[in-house]
C-alpha cells in the first residue's frame, strides 16, 4: 500500500507541473542559473521557452540540451527531466524553434519482481516563432504553440484506481507571446506571456465525485497564466562581457486565488577569450550559480552548461539540483552573441601602374551589417591581395550599433612586385573582419575576383593617371641623361634661353639614338571625346630606351621624363586621338620678347586648358603655379613623334599647330600637379645599360637645330649686320654682334669665328676680345680669356665687368691674390660686387 500512496502524492505534484499553483519548474540551465531573469535576455536556443521573441534576432543553427535528478533526496522513485531544443534561423530577424520537456519518474516497486513496473511522464512539446525588424527602435516578436501532455503506465498497484479510470494520457495546447525592445546599445526590454489559454491537464474522473474528493483539485488542473517582464543590461569590455537582468513575474494560483508574485535578479560574465562565463541569480524561491565553458570549434562551437539551484522553500522547487547542458551551434557567432556579417565585397578593375595611388583611393567598398540588437566595436576590417601585398590594409569600425550598417572605402599598399605584371588576369582578393567579445577573437572572411590590369595599362578617365608612366628619377633612365646630356649643361646654360637649349638636346640626342615614331595598332584610344574606358598600354621611358620605338603617349612621356629629370617643368597634352609634350621656357614673356623670341612660338599660362577633375585639383594647381611662378612663364609644345624625322624647330611648330587646332577639346596635363595623385612607378633597376649615341652624331644634328632657330628668331637681323658689313658700314662692330648672335644661340664656333672676324677690321675691339674671353672662359682656356680680357680692359679700364672677368679666370686658374686684387678694382667702380667677393672668400667675414 506504500508504493499506491507514494505514487498518488507523485501524481498530486507533477499534475501540477508546472500548472499546479503550488510547484514550479522552468527550463534550460543557463537561464536557471540567472535566477529565471532571461526574459529581457532570450540569446540563446532556451529563448522558445522564456521568449520566442528572442528568435527574431538568432543567426545561427543551435541546438540544445540539458537534464536533471529533481530532489536528490528522494531516492524511489526516481524524478528526472530532459529539455531539448532546436532553433533555426531563415533570413533577417526570422527565426523557427521547436523544443521539447520530457519529466518521468519510475521504479514504484522499488525493484520487487511480483509487481510490474510502472512509470509516469509528464512533458510539453512547443514549436516557436519570431520576427525582428525595427522601427524606432529594433524590435522583436515571438510566439509559441505548445502541446503539453501526460502519460501514465499503471502497475498492479493502481490499475484499480478509480483515479485513472477514464484515461492514462492526455494532451493539450497552449500559447505563449513574447517581445524584445533593444533600447540602445545596453539595454534591452523583455517581456513574456505563457499559457495565454490556461489549458486544463485534469484526469477526470466521477468517481471522484462520488467519493466526495474535492473534484476542484482534480478537474481544474489548469496550467497557470504566467506574466514575466524586465530589463538587461550588456557591455562588452575589453576582456570580458557582463550581462545583468533584473524581471518581474507574475503567475496566476488557482488553488487560493493569491498573486504568485516574484522579482528575478542575473548577472553573468564571459572571461577568457569567450571560452568561458560565470553567473548567478536569485527569485523568492531559489539562489542559483552557473558555469559555461566552451569550445571554438571551426564549424560547430560547443558550450556546457552547469547550474545548481538551492531552495528558500521546500515545496515550489523541486529541491536542491544540479543541471547540465550541451549547446551545439552550427555556425559561428562571438560568445553567446550574434555575429555581424559581410554584405557586400565589391572590387574595382585596377591598374598596375597606378598602384601607389591605391594607397589614397579607395579600391573598393564593403558594407558591414549589423542585424542583431548587439552593438560591436572596434570591428577591424583588412584586405589583402596575396603577392602583391607585404601586409593587409586595415580600417576600423569604432562603432556598429543594433541593427546598422556601415560602408568602408577600402584601401591597398601594394608592393613593387604588381609591377611585374605584364598582361592583364584576374586576381583574388581577400576581406576579413574581426572583432571582441569578452577577449575572444572572432572572424569573418569573403574573397571576390577582380581584373589587375597591366604595368603599361591604363585609361583616359581621369588624364592625370598617365603622370604614373613619367619617371625622371628611374635609374636607367638617369644614367642615361648623365652620359648623354650632362656634358653640354655648362653650353647650354650661358645661353639665354638654357631650358630651350637642354630641350633641344634631348631632342637630338634621342633623333641620333635612334627613338622613332610607330602607330600602335592594338590602340583604340580615340581621344577624350571617344573611349575613356578603353584600355591604353604606354611604354615607361627605361622601356622606350630599349625598345627605340613606341606610339605618340610613350615618345612624350620620355620627352618629359627627360627634362624633368633636368628640373624642367613639363606638362602632357591631350588632345583628342593623340598626346604631345610640353616643357616651361623658365623665363617670362617680357623676357621672350626682348630678346626676340616671336610670340607666336609661344604659350602663355592662360592659353592652357590645364586639365583637372575637382575644385580642389584646381586650388591645388594654382598653389603648385605660384610656387613654380608658372603664371608668368611661357611654355613650348613639342611633336615628339618628329624624332629622327625632323628638326626640333618642326616639331616646335607642328606642336603648336596640334594644339591651337584643337581648342576646346585639348587637356593640359601639368606634371608636377598629377604627381600629386599619381606618383611615378618605381621600376626595379634594368639588367641592362642604354649606350647613348656618340657626340659626333649628337653635335651636326644639334648645330643644324640651333641655325633653324637663329634664323627663325634672328633671321632678319642677320641679313641687316650681313647688309652692313658689305656696305663696310662699321664691319668690327657687325662681325662682333654677329657673333654675339650666334653665341647665344649655342653655336660657339660659328661666334668665335666672327669675334676673329671682327679683331681682324679692329684689332682692340674691345667687345670682341671680352667675347672671345668669355668662349675661352667656358672651354677653360684661363689663360687665353685673360689675355683678351686684358686686351678689352685697355680700350675700356673703367668697365668692372672685365675687371670681375678676369678676377674669375684667375680664381678658376688658383691664382686668388690677382683674383682679390681685380674684384677688389672691380668693387671701387661698381661695390655692387661686393656681395660677389663675400660669396668667393667667405673666412674674410
Amino acid at each position: 500500500m506504500q508504493y499506491h500512496i507514494k505514487f498518488a502524492l507523485l501524481y498530486i505534484f507533477f499534475s501540477a507541473i508546472p500548472c499546479y499553483a503550488g510547484f514550479k519548474l522552468n527550463y534550460g540551465v543557463r537561464p536557471i542559473g540567472m535566477g529565471g531573469a532571461f526574459v529581457s535576455v532570450a540569446d540563446d536556443g532556451t529563448t522558445v521557452w522564456w521568449n520566442p521573441a528572442g528568435l527574431g534576432e538568432r543567426e545561427v543553427s543551435e541546438f540544445n540540451i540539458s537534464g536533471a535528478k529533481l530532489f536528490n533526496g528522494l531516492r524511489s522513485p526516481e524524478l528526472l527531466s530532459v529539455y531539448a531544443n532546436s532553433i533555426q534561423p531563415f533570413g533577417r530577424g526570422i527565426g523557427v524553434g521547436a523544443w521539447h520537456f520530457h519529466l518521468m519518474h519510475t521504479q514504484f516497486d522499488q525493484g520487487r519482481e511480483e509487481v510490474d513496473d510502472g512509470y509516469y511522464q509528464e512533458g510539453i512539446f512547443g514549436m516557436a516563432y519570431g520576427l525582428g525588424f525595427k522601427y524606432k527602435f529594433p524590435i522583436s516578436l515571438g510566439f509559441s504553440v505548445n502541446v503539453p501532455f501526460k502519460k501514465l503506465k499503471p502497475n498492479d498497484y493502481i490499475r484499480n484506481d478509480p483515479l485513472f479510470e477514464n484515461r492514462t494520457s492526455l494532451v493539450r495546447y497552449s500559447f505563449d507571446v513574447g517581445l524584445l525592445l533593444k533600447l540602445n546599445e545596453h539595454w534591452t526590454y523583455g517581456a513574456a506571456i505563457r499559457n495565454l489559454n490556461e489549458p486544463n491537464m485534469s484526469f477526470e474522473s466521477a468517481r471522484m465525485k462520488d467519493q466526495d474528493i474535492d473534484s476542484e483539485l482534480w478537474t481544474k488542473d489548469k496550467l497557470p497564466y504566467t506574466f514575466q517582464t524586465g530589463v538587461s543590461f550588456r557591455n562588452d569590455f575589453r576582456f570580458w562581457t557582463l550581462r545583468a537582468a533584473l524581471e518581474y513575474s507574475y503567475r496566476h494560483r488557482q488553488i487560493d486565488g493569491n498573486r504568485d508574485e516574484s522579482l528575478h535578479f542575473g548577472m553573468e560574465g564571459w572571461f577568457f577569450r569567450g571560452m568561458s562565463g560565470l553567473r548567478f541569480g536569485s527569485n523568492r524561491d531559489e539562489l542559483a550559480f552557473g558555469f559555461s565553458g566552451r569550445v571554438n570549434q571551426q564549424s560547430m562551437p560547443i558550450q556546457l552548461d552547469l547550474s545548481y539551484s538551492v531552495p528558500f522553500t521546500e515545496l515550489e522547487s523541486p529541491g536542491n539540483n544540479l543541471r547540465v547542458a550541451l549547446r551545439f551551434q552550427f555556425g559561428r557567432e562571438g560568445g553567446f552573441s550574434p555575429e555581424i556579417t559581410i554584405k557586400s565585397f565589391d572590387m574595382s578593375n585596377l591598374f598596375a601602374s597606378t598602384y601607389k595611388y591605391y594607397s589614397r583611393s579607395p579600391v573598393g567598398y564593403v558594407e558591414i551589417s549589423n542585424d542583431t540588437g548587439n552593438a560591436f566595436k572596434n570591428i577591424k576590417v583588412g584586405l589583402v591581395i596575396h603577392q602583391y601585398m607585404d601586409f593587409p590594409t586595415e580600417a576600423t569600425i569604432k562603432k556598429l550599433k543594433p541593427y546598422s550598417k556601415k560602408v568602408l572605402p577600402l584601401y591597398a599598399g601594394f608592393n613593387n612586385t604588381i609591377l611585374s605584371v605584364e598582361e592583364d588576369a584576374p586576381v583574388q582578393a581577400k576581406l576579413t573582419a574581426t572583432y571582441n567579445i569578452a577577449g575572444a577573437q572572432m572572424e569573418q572572411s569573403l574573397a571576390t575576383t577582380f581584373i589587375l590590369h597591366s604595368r603599361n595599362a591604363m585609361n583616359w578617365t581621369d588624364p592625370y593617371k598617365i603622370g604614373n608612366f613619367v619617371t625622371p628619377k628611374n635609374s636607367t633612365l638617369d644614367q642615361f641623361i648623365k652620359q648623354a646630356i650632362y656634358p653640354y649643361i655648362p653650353e647650354n646654360a650661358n645661353s639665354p634661353y638654357p631650358n630651350l637649349s637642354q630641350a633641344m638636346q634631348i631632342f637630338d640626342t634621342y633623333s641620333a639614338y635612334g627613338i622613332r615614331y610607330i602607330v600602335d595598332p592594338n590602340n583604340p584610344y580615340n581621344g577624350p571625346s571617344v573611349g575613356e574606358e578603353a584600355i591604353d598600354y604606354i611604354r615607361y621611358p627605361t622601356e622606350m630606351l630599349k625598345l627605340r620605338s613606341g606610339d605618340c603617349d610613350d615618345l612624350a612621356t620620355l620627352f618629359c621624363a627627360s627634362v624633368e629629370n633636368l628640373g624642367i617643368s613639363s606638362a602632357l597634352i591631350d588632345v583628342p586621338g593623340h598626346v604631345l609634350a610640353m616643357f616651361n621656357l623658365g623665363i617670362s614673356l617680357q623676357s621672350v620678347l626682348l630678346m626676340g623670341l616671336p610670340a607666336d612660338l609661344i604659350l602663355r599660362w592662360q592659353d592652357l586648358d590645364v586639365a583637372y577633375m575637382s575644385k580642389e585639383d584646381s586650388l591645388a594647381l594654382d598653389q603648385l603655379a605660384e610656387e613654380y611662378n608658372w603664371k608668368n612663364q611661357v611654355w613650348i609644345p613639342v611633336e615628339t613623334t618628329l624624332f629622327g624625322n625632323g628638326s626640333f624647330l618642326e616639331a616646335w611648330q607642328v606642336g603648336l599647330e596640334n594644339y591651337r587646332k584643337e581648342k576646346g577639346r585639348r587637356r593640359v596635363i601639368i606634371l608636377q600637379d598629377s604627381w600629386r595623385k599619381y606618383t611615378p612607378a618605381t621600376l626595379d633597376a634594368q639588367e641592362w645599360e642604354p649606350d647613348p649615341p656618340a657626340p659626333e652624331i649628337v653635335k651636326p644634328l644639334l648645330r643644324a637645330d640651333k641655325k633653324r632657330l637663329l634664323q627663325e628668331i634672328y633671321g632678319s637681323r642677320i641679313e641687316r649686320l650681313m647688309e652692313q658689313i658689305n656696305i663696310g658700314d662699321a664691319p668690327a662692330d657687325a662681325f662682333n654682334s654677329l657673333g654675339v648672335i650666334y653665341c647665344q644661340g649655342g653655336l660657339y664656333e660659328d661666334g668665335e669665328k666672327y669675334f676673329l672676324d671682327a679683331l681682324a677690321y679692329d684689332e682692340k675691339h674691345a667687345g670682341a676680345h671680352n667675347n672671345l674671353g668669355n668662349i675661352y672662359y667656358q672651354e677653360n682656356r684661363w689663360d687665353d680669356a685673360i689675355e683678351h680680357y686684358k686686351v678689352s680692359l685697355e680700350s675700356d679700364p673703367e668697365d668692372a665687368g672685365v675687371y670681375v672677368n678676369i678676377a674669375l679666370a684667375n680664381y678658376k686658374k688658383g691664382d686668388y691674390i690677382l683674383a682679390k686684387k681685380y674684384l677688389k678694382k672691380a668693387i671701387e667702380i661698381s661695390p655692387g660686387y661686393q656681395k660677389l667677393y663675400k660669396s668667393l672668400w667667405r673666412d674674410e667675414e
